[in-house]
């Protein structure tokens, strides 16, 4: 977050589905109000076809997943 209050925030698929996989891990960083944070899911692919919806669903799952297991810190400017 820059000093004015502005967000600068970016994604990327890198190779799944388009917008499948980058937006929705930015949706829920939104959604919980973290900022200042870079994140990165893997997944190995185990032959099991997820499809977008399901894609979309483990992506962002994960994403919330993590986040309400670690410990953030709140600071305030």
């Amino acid at each position: 977050m820059r000093d004015d209050g502005t967000v600068i925030a970016d994604c990327h698929d890198d190779g799944e589905v388009h917008r499948t996989a980058g937006e929705p891990i930015l949706n829920v960083l939104g959604q919980m109000k973290v900022v200042n944070v870079l994140m990165v899911v893997t997944r190995y692919y185990g032959r099991i076809q997820l499809g977008p919806a399901g894609l979309t669903r483990m992506y962002s799952g994960t994403a919330r997943d993590l986040l309400n297991n670690i410990e953030l810190e709140e600071i305030s400017y």
